[in-house]
């Protein structure tokens, strides 16, 4: 390992030590295979939620049209989304960018209110989940194409 790759893992492990701590959402950008889903396993670990669940999901892999329920559950009696699951915890979403629009606005809506609609049944349920997100994709591109949402 070059010193200068040891000096950029100092300064993401300094930096991973300073955003574990705090309530907010976090992204993490990257290429395949360059370790997002390890970042996010060490920010939840040294978080205040580290005792409670992380739960993640693969936007990639859930189909756009199951993607919803998937997150926020379906009718009584079926399995609980991932956002109930991750309740207390932390929620990871990996390739973010690869949710359509109209789940992202489901999903900001729990970010500004801390709760959401079941998809289903139409119920608010109140969800308190750290969310951590990462994409490989630019989001800039992506906004600017309409695929992603810029507030989100």
């Amino acid at each position: 390992m070059r010193s200068g790759d040891l000096a950029q893992m100092r300064t993401l492990q300094e930096t991973i030590r300073k955003v574990a701590p705090l309530p907010s959402p976090v992204l993490l950008l990257g290429e395949s295979g360059t370790g997002k889903e390890y970042l996010a396993e060490e920010i939840h670990q040294l978080s205040s939620r580290s005792f409670q669940p992380l739960i993640k999901v693969n936007c990639a892999a859930v189909s756009s049209m199951n993607l919803e329920t998937e997150l926020f559950g379906g009718q009584a009696g079926q399995k609980p989304g991932r956002v109930e699951l991750a309740h207390k915890g932390t929620l990871f979403l990996d390739e973010i960018s690869e949710m359509p629009v109209e789940v992202q606005l489901k999903l900001l809506d729990l970010l500004e209110t801390g709760s959401y609609e079941q998809p289903l049944t139409g119920e608010r349920r109140r969800a308190d989940v750290r969310l951590i997100a990462a994409t490989r994709n630019a989001l800039n591109r992506e906004v600017k194409e309409g695929r992603s949402r810029e507030d989100l």
